[in-house]
């Protein structure tokens, strides 16, 4: 007899999900096969809802592009005191209104520079997706998205990838979709845009794994796109216990007992009281912080409605960041400079007094030395700091005994 196992993952198919339980799919079907992934064993397979393997929990593997990953800069005691109104503490991350939105912490303690992992996903449809299946007969004892199912490396991005889209894992409990929009020699946009955001960060990944499966895919391609090393690997199943579970909370499983349902029952008047007392503390400065987020919240908006009134086939990941990124594609295609080029810098550069030796540029940074010389520059070089910087630029100063004064140039963060 085959052994029961642990957990089985069944895998939120798009044409499964986004027309709700209304139509779609009849996954009660016998021609409508339903992919699973077996952790413990490392099977995985597809079929009809009778063949199920055996499991003690089934957990439901939701697209990426559904679920936001994300961190908050809140300790995690803060937040479970935040309850039902945690998805308030990610407005200024999220295009609907928080009310709309389910949101959980992740088991654990959190990133050792206070931030603490959250997810998020749409109320309205995570409910009807669960209806869905309880009419099916199949109650989910937990969910997370599917980019957080493969196996990382410590060192490196787990990226699973085809033609048709993918997923990226990029931490324990972080990770994003991929769109179809790359190629076996072109990595997808949301990955570049990703990478470019965690070298600003200075949290970038030694390399990135990659696996494609049956699909063509030139990893040499990807290195020089990247500029990091990517190979081509097979990525097991992670067989951890998840401590990111979405149907916590309004979506907790109702076949727990009655005991559990008073003790979560007790919990939330708990943290309603918490988070009673908690916004009278903080009285006005949560009216400002709320001001300031919607504020926010509609200028975000905005750019983004503009990106897409401008390209209008790119995929929204950072609206500034990829307009930045167009804006110099398209000069450089109609041979302008762009002010992060090497010529434009240099000229910026020249407003600097002294005479400059090791001059270095590298991916939009300019950096050169004054000598012992560049110490008497004093109030100059602070006047000039401000004159860039109204011209999009950043200078940055280092000092050294032995060495004299660095300069360093680059575009201002916007």
């Amino acid at each position: 007899m085959k052994a029961t196992s642990k957990r089985l993952f069944l895998l939120v198919e798009p044409s499964d999900h986004e027309s709700g339980h209304e139509s779609g799919r009849d996954l009660a079907a016998a021609d409508a096969p339903i992919a699973w992934l077996d952790p413990d064993s490392g099977a995985r397979g597809a079929g009809p809802l009778a063949t199920l393997p055996a499991a003690r929990e089934l957990w439901l593997a939701l697209p990426s592009a559904r679920v936001l990953l994300t961190e908050v800069a809140l300790s995690r005691r803060a937040l479970r005191r935040l309850g039902g109104a945690l998805a308030n503490a990610l407005e200024d991350q999220l295009m609907a209104d928080p009310a709309q939105v389910h949101a959980v912490i992740a088991d654990g303690t959190g990133a050792s520079d206070g931030h603490t992992p959250v997810a998020a996903v749409d109320r309205a449809w995570l409910r009807a997706l669960l209806e869905r299946y309880a009419g099916l007969g199949l109650h989910p004892a937990g969910a997370l998205p599917a980019c957080l199912l493969t196996r990382r490396p410590d060192d490196a991005w787990a990226v699973t990838w085809t033609t048709a889209g993918g997923d990226a894992r990029t931490g324990a409990n972080a990770g994003f979709g991929l769109d179809a929009d790359g190629d076996a020699t072109t990595p997808p946009a949301a990955l570049r845009l990703a990478l470019a955001d965690a070298r600003r960060r200075g949290n970038p990944p030694a390399r990135v794994v990659v696996d494609a499966g049956a699909e063509a895919f030139d990893a040499e391609a990807w290195t020089a796109a990247l500029d990091l090393p990517v190979t081509a690997e097979t990525l097991a199943i992670d067989p951890a216990v998840p401590t990111l579970n979405l149907l916590r909370g309004d979506f907790a499983p109702r076949g727990a007992g009655a005991a559990r349902l008073r003790g979560l029952a007790h919990y939330r008047l708990a943290a309603g009281l918490a988070a009673v007392a908690l916004a009278a503390h903080v009285g006005a400065s949560v009216l400002d912080w709320a001001r300031l987020s919607a504020e926010r919240k509609q200028l975000r908006a905005d750019m983004t409605q503009t990106f897409r009134q401008v390209f209008p086939q790119a995929a929204v990941v950072d609206p500034v960041l990829q307009m930045r990124r167009q804006l110099a594609d398209l000069r450089r295609t109609r041979g302008l400079p762009d002010a992060g080029d090497f010529l434009p810098m240099l000229a910026a550069a020249g407003l600097v007094d002294g005479i400059a030796s090791q001059l270095d540029y590298e991916n939009g940074r300019l950096s050169w030395r004054l000598g012992a010389a560049g110490a008497e520059l004093g109030d100059t070089l602070e006047r000039t700091r401000l004159t860039l910087a109204e011209q999009g630029y950043r200078l940055r100063v280092e000092s050294d005994p032995q060495a004299g004064v660095t300069l360093i140039l680059e575009r201002a963060t916007p």
